[in-house]
């Protein structure tokens, strides 16, 4: 039995169509993907034998507004990654990054980062297994059920999203030993950051961000920790 699961927002134009090939019994985990767009996405993709569902808005707002309707998800299973839906990456690696998050009792972890990024920590360091941080991008964590449960109500603090990342560290109790970025697996980021988020929202990301830290009194401030080889 499967007990961990991707949940993906998806719209037409997005790059899921890259992971319809993959062989469902080859892996550890579950997909359901949230359909954002007015289209037949969702009897296509059921159609195919997924778990799809249809909801408007943005992304943290709807994968939130999806639990609160679907409780039974959120106690299935052990560990949730939320990946945008422009990343390219390797399922067997997939696989991998629930198995290490699982051994090394990670509440929220990453894979690293390559094409279009925002931070250097989440690059990835080849000297590295992992890294012990403060900050995991909302562009793909992976979050236990009690991290899950601990940040579920912050998921529509900010529309955009922005800053939440920021944000999820000082809930958890800013531990240094339980958020990780991890090197071992590589996604890639096939867009450029911020190209669709022009007349999207009443203020910027950027500026809807510096109110969320403004709010909850947090700096930028991102650090690793500690690593392992």
């Amino acid at each position: 039995m499967k007990k961990n699961v991707i949940i993906t927002p998806t719209g037409v134009n997005s790059i899921f169509r890259n992971w319809l090939s993959i062989e469902k019994d080859k892996n550890n985990f579950d997909i359901i993907f949230i359909c954002y767009e007015d289209n037949d996405l969702v009897k296509n993709l059921t159609d195919k034998g997924y778990k799809a569902f249809k909801y408007k808005g943005e992304k943290w707002s709807i994968i939130k507004q999806f639990f609160k309707e679907h409780s039974e998800v959120l106690e299935f299973y052990d560990f949730f990654w939320f990946p945008d839906d422009d990343l390219d990456f390797d399922f067997n690696q997939i696989n991998k990054l629930f198995e290490i998050s699982k051994d090394y009792d990670f509440w929220l972890s990453q894979p690293s980062a390559d094409g279009y990024t925002s931070h250097k920590i989440t690059n990835k360091n080849p000297n590295y297994k992992f890294r012990f941080t403060n900050f995991v991008e909302i562009m793909c964590p992976l979050m236990s059920r009690y991290c899950l449960k601990q940040l579920i109500e912050s998921f529509d603090y900010s529309k955009s999203g922005w800053g939440l990342d920021i944000l999820w560290p000082k809930i958890l109790g800013f531990p240094t030993n339980k958020i990780a970025i991890i090197d071992e697996i590589t996604i890639n980021h096939t867009k450029p950051v911020g190209k669709n988020y022009s007349g999207r929202f009443e203020i910027s990301p950027y500026e809807e961000m510096k109110l969320l830290l403004k709010k909850f009194d947090l700096q930028f401030n991102l650090i690793e920790y500690d690593f392992i080889k």
